[in-house]
């Protein structure tokens, strides 16, 4: 299921807008350094926020009254944007979230934007051909992208957490709302994967750059604790990492760096795995679905009725 995000963000690459997003985000990325701290402060609150484009929306309008005129390019880059990729990614979160029940549409948790996602329940839900208008609306025409939507959607509804929740929607129970931190925090990751796709990568580790290596089984999920030696995870959050012919997406929760006169710099990076989903007592799960919380009430400074 993972690997299907993945794929979802590398198809979202392939799109025009996505392309000339890549070049004026690369191009104002490369000007963060010390010698300008507004572009530093910016970037740094971005991502630091780990709300994806939500928070370069939340930064713009933070920032707004203190703009340089050399910075008015990222005012550009979030309008004309960050705004639609932050409704294209949530398109695929209200697929996952609805489900037809006996030709009745339900929802497993409150999400953001209903004011332009709900007027589309009524059909598209009980018919992928509908569905697909709707996708038009958000992207242009890519069968590709749509089909990898539709797997994902798929998969998300075979698996357990998703089962497990509707079967537990009619009471309320501590059952319920631990599945409903679980879907939130799901639908974190899929958030998460596709930005760090088109901003960064997810970089693969193997042996090769694996210095030292622990990992632990408990409540709070499958973690590491990692050294790594000639890497890089500047603003990154997800990895793989391949170790003993295992492969495995891994979300950074710390990591910190040193420098050895024998390895050069050395890269301690402490997290999860996350491919069989997290801990019942994770603390990143909670991160994660906080941060899902956190955008119910978030509107986007856009006019709804264009959708």
């Amino acid at each position: 299921m993972i690997s299907t995000m993945e794929e979802i963000g590398k198809s979202f690459l392939k799109q025009n807008d996505v392309i000339e997003f890549k070049k004026e985000f690369d191009k104002l990325y490369s000007s963060v350094d010390y010698n300008n701290m507004f572009f530093y402060d910016f970037f740094h609150s971005v991502m630091s926020d780990r709300n994806q484009f939500e928070s370069f929306i939340v930064a713009s309008i933070f920032f707004f009254k203190d703009f340089p005129e050399d910075a008015l390019p990222i005012l550009e880059m979030v309008k004309k944007y960050c705004i639609p990729l932050s409704l294209k990614i949530n398109f695929i979160l209200w697929v996952l979230n609805n489900y037809n029940r006996n030709d009745e549409i339900l929802k497993l948790i409150d999400l953001p934007y209903k004011d332009i996602f709900e007027k589309f329940d009524s059909k598209c839900h009980l018919d992928d051909n509908e569905l697909k208008k709707v996708f038009e609306k958000f992207f242009s025409q890519d069968d590709e992208l749509f089909d990898l939507i539709l797997k994902l959607r798929d998969d998300f509804q075979n698996s357990m957490i998703f089962n497990r929740h509707t079967n537990l929607l009619n009471f309320e129970s501590y059952g319920s709302e631990y599945y409903k931190k679980v879907i939130q925090s799901q639908f974190y990751i899929v958030k998460e994967i596709i930005f760090q796709v088109i901003l960064f990568d997810i970089p693969l580790y193997d042996e090769n750059y694996v210095l030292k290596f622990s990992q632990s089984y408990s409540a709070e999920g499958n973690c590491f604790d990692i050294k790594l030696v000639h890497a890089s995870i500047k603003d990154i959050h997800i990895i793989k990492i391949d170790y003993m012919n295992n492969q495995k997406y891994a979300l950074i929760s710390s990591s910190n760096i040193k420098a050895s006169q024998k390895k050069g710099i050395v890269i301690r990076i402490k997290g999860e795995f996350i491919n069989d989903g997290f801990g019942k007592y994770s603390k990143n799960m909670d991160f994660c679905s906080e941060k899902i919380n956190m955008l119910k009430e978030f509107s986007l400074p856009i006019d709804s009725s264009l959708f």
